[in-house]
């Protein structure tokens, strides 16, 4: 479930080569006009997607945002994910939401949220707000909830 970036040559028979892999998701990255740097984002479920930048080898990355610093000031959420078997003998994955401050001898209130393909949003930040058809684990998770 790692995303990253790689280099290649379309002409080439050769396998791309790996720039840049982390338990991250990436936005599509941006070279500057007059200069040999990239800029794009990164985030995960705890970890705003601030800006990013390197040279065009991804190499020693510089964060230089810090667009949501109020959020150390909230309890916020942690994601596993779950693999399990269903009856028919198929893998299926799934993502489990706890809060940062996740305590296993204490009991919490479940909400369950099945949609098709979730678990590919296991590095996907989410700001904490009501919506109207959608569970916003961000939200649920720092008000004491576990999220499935």
């Amino acid at each position: 479930m790692e995303a990253g970036y790689f280099q290649t040559d379309l002409f080439a028979e050769k396998e791309p080569a790996r720039l840049l892999m982390s338990n991250h998701n990436y936005g599509f990255p941006q070279k500057a006009k007059n200069s040999d740097r990239v800029i794009w984002t990164r985030e995960s479920v705890s970890d705003f997607p601030d800006l990013w930048i390197s040279n065009l080898r991804f190499e020693n990355p510089q964060r230089i945002s810090d667009a949501n610093s109020q959020q150390k000031d909230f309890n916020w959420l942690t994601v596993e994910l779950v693999e399990w078997k269903s009856f028919t003998g198929d893998t299926l994955k799934g993502l489990l939401y706890k809060p940062e401050n996740f305590d296993p001898a204490v009991k919490y209130p479940m909400i369950v949220y099945y949609y098709e393909r979730n678990s590919e949003g296991l590095y996907r930040y989410s700001v904490p707000a009501p919506s109207r058809s959608t569970i916003n684990r961000s939200f649920y998770c720092s008000n004491g909830y576990l999220v499935f």
